[in-house]
């Protein structure tokens, strides 16, 4: 009989799956590279708010495509 650390359920394998797709996809070679995480992220100002009666807080949200230099050489989309 297994035990529960040696079963594997569905959502195991597919979330092992995806991951090494991932891993695969983005290169899983760590950089050695201390200059490839030198680019400062942009941080946008904070929003404020508007209060409802019931005292909760809202805040007005536009999504946009963009274009950011994450990593030294080119932009990429956003």
């Amino acid at each position: 009989m297994p035990t529960p650390q040696m079963t594997m359920n569905r959502r195991r394998f597919l979330a092992a799956t995806a991951l090494t797709g991932l891993a695969s996809a983005c290169g899983s070679a760590p950089t050695t590279d201390p200059a490839a995480f030198r680019t400062e992220v942009r941080v946008p100002p904070l929003l404020e708010p508007t209060r409802g009666k019931d005292g909760t807080l809202t805040f007005a949200l536009t999504m946009r495509r963009g274009r950011s230099e994450l990593l030294p050489g080119g932009p990429v989309e956003t």
